[in-house]
């Protein structure tokens, strides 16, 4: 019994189909490097480069600001998410303001990605540029689509949680291992950006308190 071998141009319509669906399946997985890249809505809207805000400073001192501009100054683009910095625009030199070298007035590189805003502070933006391929290890995620329990829950060390509720996602962090350990927090909105920020010591010394106008 003879085999039947099929035509030659229905072959062909086979093998260009197949091409086609194929082109099609890596387009869409693929990032249009034209394309601009998608944030978070939580995060300030792309094009914001400052923001004012009523301050609370409960440093040591007179003469300390009521109202503060805050600089959002985007540093990159990176392969999936943009990076920021943002600072607290202000010269003064406050007691306070400073912990380890370290200047609390900028709030730090922040990695923002289509469903999540990463706070990277131990290294410097560039670093963190040349290494975005290993941001996950790096950091810590203060706003994201899905809550995250704290897992030192009834037990002393630090404290991580994020809430979402509705349009609004709140990250608190703190270390009670003493009792002057150091706080922060972050609430978003979408649509808007950073509502609030506050970081600080236990009976709150050194406190930064930040809400939008």
């Amino acid at each position: 019994m003879k085999k039947k071998i099929l035509p030659l141009t229905v072959i062909i319509l086979l093998f260009l189909t197949v091409i086609l669906l194929w082109s099609r399946v890596w387009q869409a997985g693929r990032h249009d490097p034209e394309a601009p890249l998608r944030q978070t809505p939580f995060f300030f809207a792309q094009g914001t480069d400052a923001v004012r805000y009523h301050a609370l400073f409960t440093f040591p001192g007179e003469n300390l600001p009521e109202e503060v501009e805050v600089r959002i100054e985007k540093a990159a683009e990176g392969k999936n998410g943009i990076f920021y910095e943002i600072r607290i625009d202000c010269d003064g030199d406050f007691a306070g303001r400073y912990l380890d070298g370290y200047d609390r007035f900028r709030l730090g590189c922040f990695y923002v990605t289509e469903d999540k805003i990463r706070l990277i502070r131990e290294q410097n933006t560039a670093d963190a540029i040349r290494n975005e391929e290993s941001l996950n290890d790096t950091g810590c995620v203060v706003c994201q689509e899905t809550e995250k329990k704290d897992q030192m829950e009834g037990k002393k060390g630090w404290h991580e949680s994020i809430t979402v509720n509705g349009d609004i996602c709140e990250y608190r962090s703190y270390n009670d291992l003493t009792e002057t350990g150091y706080y922060e927090g972050f609430l978003w909105e979408k649509g808007k950006g950073m509502l609030e920020y506050r970081s600080g010591f236990g009976a709150e010394m050194d406190g930064i308190e930040l809400q939008i106008k």
